[in-house]
């Protein structure tokens, strides 16, 4: 059998060791939580501030177009047009 010896000093160092751990440990948690949520609050914005300019292109497509065609319906027919016919619209 092997036996070994605890010292003082491992038992110090092991207590030290948890004791800081369990008070670092939270810390870190919270710190790297916060970091996370800024990081997605500025994505989310700028996600948003995508979606309106979006908005604001097509409102700009939509006020330049004929009255009597959409936007998105004129580029379907000009796409199709350069594509040509498909297989169910060759007849």
């Amino acid at each position: 059998m092997i036996a070994a010896t605890v010292s003082a000093d491992l038992v110090v160092g092991l207590v030290l060791g948890v004791f800081v751990g369990l008070l670092v440990g939270p810390i870190v948690r919270a710190w790297l939580s916060s970091q996370e949520w800024t990081r997605a609050s500025r994505e989310a914005d700028l996600f948003g501030d995508v979606l309106e300019r979006m908005d604001v292109l097509e409102r700009m497509d939509e006020s330049h177009a004929p009255p009597h065609t959409s936007t998105r319906s004129s580029r379907r027919t000009s796409i199709g047009k350069a594509m040509g016919p498909t297989k169910g619209q060759e007849a």
